[in-house]
């Protein structure tokens, strides 16, 4: 489909005061605040949701349709651009559009009130083209080239030593989102824009229906607010898991966040909605168990990061499924259709009674956790526990796990040396003599053998085995 943008971007930042005189100034005079948005919402909700607000690195911007306008006065400034330049002589502004579908871009910089770069076109013809290319432009392609009376931007390829070729409105789109770069730092499409703090506006009249919707829990809640409810809704809810979850003794340490610290072990039970405001709040339900692997690997093993290049982190990885519990198929709050308040509510609370509390009764401490775990995370967590001699038992019945592992096919073959060191690691704390490598090259190799016998398989290819011996010799 390829992208459909429109922006203003204002630099320095605005203030909120400064930022609502600007929707005065746009037309958007009657709007109120929704709420938060993302930014991939703002860029593809603007034809439908109303007016987006964000500040980014020192920059405020606004998302909407029609924020890029062609029709321009005798100095090459539209009618937005125009009221902005004059209520803001001292900041640079940007305006911007990128049309992929019908490859159409536009922008205009403007530096202390005054135009100094504007290009526009479509195909095939430059509509628009005045001031001299910024370094930012030049820096885009590598050279221009005529070719049979048309001009072609050539561009480094990464598949290939030939350069790329493009004419002006194939990369003029492109071009537009990088000069964000002199607003923000960044492109427009980059990972910081997805981060931006951004504010959705939409017309009173539409903010007084949907908070009447809000209200009335009778009415349905469209679709495209999936994922956000009416605070005080939310407080309702809150409410009520709070006497759900009471069975488990957990301590509510700030609105939304119930923690238990017992045995070695922490449970957190998590309804926060991160940002309220007047309207909504967008509150997601997780639960885990958390214990302190961190620090217990860092002191047995002098690291942070396991071999294969992943963090330590202390949450502990069992699904409810592997408890013979029902999975959390989706967040109660993204129903992803029409929806009543009260079905919320009540899908929280199936959540909680069905698979929340049993999940932390099943798991009441540390030795518990361990026999629910697999792998060299269980003989850890065995470690932790005390309970060497058990983690000694279980190590072989790991390793054999690994080798079968290392012969899938959806392995992740590139961190296998990475595994094979923490199974090194963990058979020197244990004190077991082994040599791990020729313990995985026997077993899969003996599985080949097994496969070649039932399957009937001739001309073997598998490599014969470093050592005859049957891999419980290596014990």
């Amino acid at each position: 489909m390829g992208f459909s943008s429109e922006a203003i971007f204002i630099n320095s930042e605005l203030s909120e005061p400064e930022e609502k005189e600007v929707l005065d100034l746009l037309g958007f005079s009657d709007y109120k605040k929704l709420g938060k948005a993302r930014f991939d919402e703002a860029d593809s909700g603007r034809l439908r949701n109303g007016v987006y607000v964000g500040k980014i690195n020192g920059s405020t911007f606004f998302i909407f349709e029609g924020a890029y306008q062609s029709n321009r006065d005798k100095n090459n400034l539209s009618e937005n651009e125009n009221k902005l330049a004059s209520r803001f002589p001292n900041k640079d502004i940007l305006t911007i559009m990128n049309y992929e579908i019908a490859n159409s871009y536009g922008y205009a910089y403007i530096k202390n009130g005054q135009l100094v770069r504007l290009k526009e076109g479509a195909h095939p013809d430059v509509s628009a083209n005045f001031g001299n290319e910024l370094e930012i432009e030049r820096n885009y392609y590598v050279k221009k080239q005529q070719i049979d009376n048309c001009e072609y931007f050539l561009t480094e390829s990464s598949q290939s030593k030939e350069l790329n070729k493009w004419t002006h409105d194939q990369i003029g789109g492109s071009i537009a989102f990088e000069l964000v770069k002199l607003m923000t730092g960044k492109n427009y499409m980059s990972d910081k824009m997805f981060r931006a703090d951004i504010d959705n506006y939409i017309p009173e009249a539409s903010y007084n229906q949907l908070k009447k919707a809000f209200n009335d829990s009778s009415i349905e809640i469209p679709k495209k607010f999936q994922g956000s409810i009416l605070t005080t809704h939310y407080n309702l809810i809150l409410e009520k898991a709070r006497k759900a979850i009471s069975v488990l003794g957990l301590t509510e340490i700030e609105k939304g966040v119930f923690i238990k610290n017992d045995q070695g072990l922490r449970f957190k039970f998590n309804l926060k909605a991160p940002k309220e405001n007047e309207i909504f709040a967008s509150p997601y339900i997780s639960f885990n168990i958390l214990c302190d692997r961190t620090k217990w690997y860092k002191e047995t093993f002098g690291r942070d990061k396991f071999h294969y290049g992943n963090s330590v982190n202390n949450i502990i990885p069992i699904k409810p499924k592997r408890l013979g519990l029902p999975e959390q198929s989706r967040n109660p709050f993204w129903k992803g259709e029409n929806y009543h308040y009260q079905e919320v509510e009540e899908a929280v609370l199936k959540i909680i009674n069905e698979i929340v509390i049993p999940y932390f009764q099943k798991l009441p401490n540390l030795n518990a956790v361990a026999e629910h775990c697999k792998g060299f995370n269980k003989i850890d967590l065995l470690c932790m526990s005390n309970q060497e001699d058990r983690a000694k038992e279980y190590f072989k019945e790991a390793l054999s796990h690994f080798a079968e592992y290392t012969l899938e096919e959806n392995s992740h073959k590139s961190l296998i040396p990475g595994f094979i060191e923490e199974y090194k690691d963990r058979a020197n704390l244990l004190g077991i003599q082994i040599n791990v490598e020729d313990f995985i090259d026997n077993y899969t190799s003996q599985h080949n053998q097994r496969d070649i016998k039932e399957k009937g398989f001739k001309n073997d290819p598998t490599p014969k085995p470093k050592n005859t011996n049957p891999w419980w010799k290596f014990w």
